[in-house]
């Protein structure tokens, strides 16, 4: 699976993926994205074949009803709460919560035409 960050999260963090093999890449590092619309940005993760993380929980909720009740493909949506996000001071645990995620689905259309929330920074044995 491919992801687009949201411009809400670091280009760092879409760096420190990159190194690790996995294709990430942040809105942040893309000038013409910057202060894009969340249509604008939704419609672009679809069209480069990636599911978009966002915390924005609202706006791309009613962008995922938008595209079901219209029959329109997408890669999915996966959402952060603002909790986790914010909560963390150093990256790796995001960076490692979001490799272990990519890891466990490797299809490229693994969130295709759904959402999925990433609830879980610390692996537990």
């Amino acid at each position: 699976m491919r992801l687009l960050l949201d411009e809400h999260f670091p280009r760092r963090v879409a760096v420190e993926l990159g190194g690790r093999g996995l294709d990430v890449t942040a809105v942040t590092e893309h000038d013409d994205l910057r202060g894009a619309s969340d249509g604008a940005l939704f419609t672009y993760a679809s069209a480069e074949s990636r599911a978009f993380v966002t915390q924005d929980f609202a706006g791309f909720s009613a962008l995922l009803r938008e595209a079901a009740l219209s029959e329109t493909e997408h890669f999915g949506v996966l959402f952060v709460s603002r909790s986790v996000w914010s909560s963390i001071r150093d990256f790796e645990p995001f960076v490692a919560a979001l490799a272990r995620f990519l890891e466990a689905r490797p299809a490229e259309d693994a969130l295709l035409g759904s959402a999925a929330w990433l609830v879980e920074l610390i692996e537990t044995d």
